[in-house]
């Protein structure tokens, strides 16, 4: 990706002279929910999961997302681990 934003730079060899930070695998998972909402589940290759929960709305309709998110997350909580979430990086 870094090299098709910067296609003359010489150092694309030398890996743009990046360290790297993580190396692991994801498996994602795309849902939809309640005909609206969009879940987004990664699982690792070190049996870490991650999820994130997404409501496409107009910038006038934030509130009443922000309360239908809310209502969804407190129907399904027993689904979601709220006292540690973890995300990849720091697992």
């Amino acid at each position: 990706m870094v090299r098709s934003r910067f296609p003359k730079c010489p150092c694309y060899k030398k890996n743009f002279e990046l360290d790297v930070l993580a190396e692991f695998e994801t498996i994602r998972y795309t849902i939809l929910a309640d005909d609206k909402f969009t879940i987004v589940l990664d699982n690792t290759d070190f049996d870490h999961q991650v999820g994130e929960l997404e409501l496409i709305v107009k910038p006038e309709d934030v509130d009443e997302a922000n309360a239908d998110i809310d209502a969804f997350l407190e129907e399904y909580a027993w689904f979601y681990d709220t006292l540690n979430p973890k995300g990849k990086l720091a697992a």
